[in-house]
């Protein structure tokens, strides 16, 4: 087949483990409410504003802390494995703090870093699990697109994120949010504040059960079978 956008893209389509990973992606990235609400909660919630980064640390630094500990886990569990157990902590532990609620900040913060250090896992992942597709495609038809599928997970990842904000600013005007006007301190209602817990939590489990529906069902593509791929490839390619 000829080299062309339009052969690419039939490709990328045509490879259902290219699509399920990006699939998931997009559920996990559309319900992700968290990191738009998140500067909302220190002034709202904590009443300090300054603790807007220590927030945001405890999304990041535990990825980073995650990411040299994947290879590991993969080599022990799989990939698919690992992805699917990260995806069920998160969800567990975002309703854990949903329902202990915003009372004590440093419980809040510790579930937030426990949190993200296993939901760290699924970000690696999913570059390892992109990286297999395009394995298959190559045992399968004898080609890579290793740019263009690299190209769908930074579309999808931006797609969702975006998606994400204008959903999560929408709904907080319609449960009423209101912004401060010249530094003006402003108490929102008690439902108000109910309604931004919920979609700063819960939204993401909504995410990750649909993702872990999906992703169990339709990604079947195991270490064991892509080395046999392998091995059959190199066997048809050597006679």
């Amino acid at each position: 087949m000829a080299v062309s956008l339009k052969n690419i893209v039939k490709r990328l389509v045509q490879n259902k483990y290219t699509m399920s990973i990006f699939a998931a992606n997009a559920f996990l990235g559309i319900t992700n409410f968290a990191l738009v609400i998140y500067p909302f909660l220190a002034i709202d919630f904590f009443k300090d504003p300054g603790l807007q980064p220590v927030i945001l640390a405890a999304f990041l630094v535990p990825i980073v802390i995650s990411a040299p500990l994947t290879p590991m886990l993969v080599r022990k569990f799989g990939k698919k494995n690992i992805f699917l157990f990260s995806l069920v902590v998160s969800a567990i532990f975002s309703i854990l703090i949903y329902f202990i609620g915003p009372d004590n900040f440093g419980i809040f913060i510790t579930l937030m870093f426990i949190r993200s250090l296993v939901g760290g896992f699924s970000f690696v992942i999913q570059t390892l699990l992109y990286a297999d597709s395009i394995e298959y495609n190559y045992y399968k038809n004898g080609e890579r697109y290793e740019a263009a599928t690299f190209a769908a997970q930074t579309f999808s990842g931006k797609s969702a994120g975006a998606i994400a904000s204008a959903i999560a600013m929408g709904l907080l005007a319609f449960f009423g949010y209101k912004e401060s006007i010249a530094g003006e301190i402003v108490i929102q209602s008690q439902s108000t504040l109910d309604s931004m817990w919920a979609l700063f939590n819960l939204a993401p489990v909504v995410g990750c059960v649909i993702a872990f529906v999906f992703f169990k069902k339709v990604y079947d593509l195991s270490e064991e079978k892509l080395n046999e791929m392998k091995i059959a490839y190199e066997l048809k390619n050597n006679k």
